[in-house]
């Protein structure tokens, strides 16, 4: 599946059009701005690399899961830090990039029964509860269903790619999904 992490660099503006702009604009946050314009930028190359075709002039709607307005080619994005991780299919996507969480009481916020059993049991439970996130994240995200639905009902177990940052030395949980035929 089309999928590709990212290091945060500056980006060229002028292949977003005025509706991705106007999205990425909104964050008061001067980084958040610069991680979603390179997101977006990052999404329309992939599409194009994926597709052969350009959608830089394609207005993306932003109510709802994003998504193109004419296009039936759907994706999606994460970030973290300073990497940004980016999904395009033309069936629903889904994709989470997250770091080890230090939280521990996450735990009854995010698995359901069986995955706080296999929670008990873990060596490393804060890398346990971090794999757990990304998968329930890039389930809602596909779905569009939102966190709620994911969290304490469904039991998720999908493959989980390592993400490993040299220059902050840190380790990244990935995870995407692709809805189904």
């Amino acid at each position: 599946m089309p999928y590709k992490v990212y290091r945060v660099k500056d980006v060229d503006e002028t292949v977003l059009n005025d509706s991705v702009l106007e999205h990425c604009n909104y964050y008061s946050d001067l980084n958040m701005r610069k991680i979603s314009k390179f997101a977006y930028a990052k999404m329309l190359e992939l599409v194009k690399e994926t597709f052969n075709q350009d959608l830089s002039g394609e207005e993306i709607i932003f109510e709802g899961k994003p998504h193109f307005k004419e296009s039936n080619i759907k994706f999606n994005i994460s970030h973290e830090d300073n990497l940004v991780a980016v999904i395009v299919s033309e069936r629903e996507c889904g994709i989470d990039l997250t770091r080890k969480v230090t939280k521990l009481d996450l735990a009854n916020k995010i698995l359901s029964f069986d995955e706080k059993q296999e929670f008990d049991k873990a060596d490393d439970k804060e890398e346990y509860i971090a794999q757990k996130w990304a998968m329930k994240e890039a389930y809602s995200k596909m779905t569009g269903t939102g966190l709620n639905e994911a969290l304490f009902s469904r039991t998720i177990n999908v493959p989980i790619k390592e993400v490993t940052d040299e220059t902050i030395d840190k380790k990244y949980y990935l995870c995407y999904m692709v809805e189904s035929k």
